[in-house]
């Protein structure tokens, strides 16, 4: 998850409340996954951030149009690991 706000010089109001109450529910398809959230740092962050904006050009744009840098969340399920890799690779 990417707290791009568009651009906005401020992260959006979800972060900080994903930030504040880590562990959430989460819909993949027709999936509902029980995850826990944490912050991307340094090189992981980069990567990850790197690879989306390969994929949607537009998140490249939001981060030039703002001096922070975008927080990435990483959502690690308790459970369905498996499930949950097989609907990403269908791209759902």
């Amino acid at each position: 998850m990417f707290a791009s706000n568009a651009g906005a010089d401020q992260n959006p109001a979800w972060y900080w409340n994903l930030k504040a109450n880590p562990d959430a529910r989460i819909e993949v398809g027709d999936d509902i996954i029980d995850v826990h959230a944490t912050d991307l740092q340094g090189a992981e962050r980069d990567d990850k951030y790197a690879l989306q904006a390969e994929r949607y050009p537009g998140f490249a744009e939001y981060q030039r149009m703002t001096s922070r840098d975008h927080p990435s969340r990483c959502a690690h399920a308790y459970r369905w690991v498996r499930r949950l890799l097989r609907i990403a690779a269908r791209g759902l």
